[in-house]
């Protein structure tokens, strides 16, 4: 069987193309993403912009037709923060309809969190001990934390303090003020102290592009190479020297930093800010990075939840 999960993000789209041997393993055909920010303003007005839904909708049908050339007889789409967030998405999927061919899944909070931890709890390949596990998963518009173990999820929360939805509300400068970058922490910090006190000392593991860009621009990779990210471990000092780095510099210059994405060069001085308050909070010096995140968890959920090879 072959199947395609396309996960719609605030701030990309992102491809898993996997196919199930008659053994059960599950081999990646295909891995991709493209930066669309669909999620452009909707921390404003809660509604996606004409010109950010066109220019997903023409990623997401490009996915797709990659996806069914590889022999994909299921391809999936999901939403998240900003398809929840947003007040006119049936707009937005009746787009994706004409473009794509395909029906706009957007899930709750819950499920999103249910998926991306599935996604990691499968992960052999991360070497992760049996017992807790907390999972972060930083995306455009909210932040996901799952706390689990091989039994079940315990807690799961979704907060609406992404990447993309912090840089819009504070950083109108650029580089940020100080001012601006107290606020933001602050703010930050009052939307974590929502979390319940998690168990102390179990391993966290980050998924989404803050982390993969943080732990390429650890590596300062002259390309993206998911072979030396996946299962990286972030210290927290190497996070507060990055944030330091990226706030004293406009987003341009950032655009040049080896292993940063240079459509991710606004945002991820946000995305590495939340990081550090999730670490100051945890009490924590590392966190490992996966770069198999919501999509494979569904991808996996579609091929009856066989783990990955």
């Amino acid at each position: 069987m072959i199947a395609a999960a396309i996960d719609i993000g605030t701030n990309s789209v992102l491809l898993t193309v996997g196919e199930r041997a008659p053994g059960g393993e599950i081999h990646i055909l295909d891995d991709r993403s493209e930066i669309t920010r669909l999620g452009q303003g909707v921390d404003h007005d809660r509604l996606l912009r004409p010109e950010a839904m066109a220019r997903t909708a023409a990623a997401v049908a490009e996915f797709a037709e990659r996806a069914r050339r590889l022999g994909a007889a299921v391809v999936r789409a999901v939403g998240t923060s900003a398809a929840r967030d947003a007040r006119n998405t049936e707009a937005f999927a009746r787009l994706l309809r004409e473009r794509a061919g395909l029906a706009l899944e957007v899930l709750s909070g819950e499920e999103e969190a249910r998926l991306s931890y599935q996604a990691v709890r499968g992960d052999a390949s991360l070497g992760l001990p049996p017992g807790d596990l907390i999972v972060v998963d930083i995306g455009g518009g909210s932040a996901e934390f799952i706390h689990g173990d091989e039994a079940a999820i315990r807690f799961r929360a979704s907060i609406d303090c992404g990447a993309v939805r912090t840089t819009e509300r504070f950083f109108a400068d650029d580089p940020p003020t100080p001012a601006q970058m107290a606020a933001a922490a602050a703010w930050l910090d009052a939307r974590l102290g929502a979390l319940p006190d998690l168990p102390a000392g179990a391993p966290l593991v980050g998924i989404g592009g803050t982390f993969v860009n943080l732990a390429g621009v650890r590596l300062a990779l002259p390309e993206f190479q998911p072979g030396r990210l996946h299962g990286l471990l972030l210290d927290r000092g190497a996070v507060e020297r990055q944030i330091a780095r990226f706030a004293s510099m406009p987003t341009e210059a950032r655009r040049g930093i080896p292993g940063l994405e240079p459509k991710r060069a606004d945002i991820i001085l946000a995305g590495a800010l939340l990081l550090g308050r999730i670490l100051e909070r945890r009490r924590a010096d590392v966190i490992r990075v996966s770069v198999r995140g919501l999509r494979y968890g569904v991808l996996f959920e579609m091929m009856a939840g066989e783990a990955p090879a």
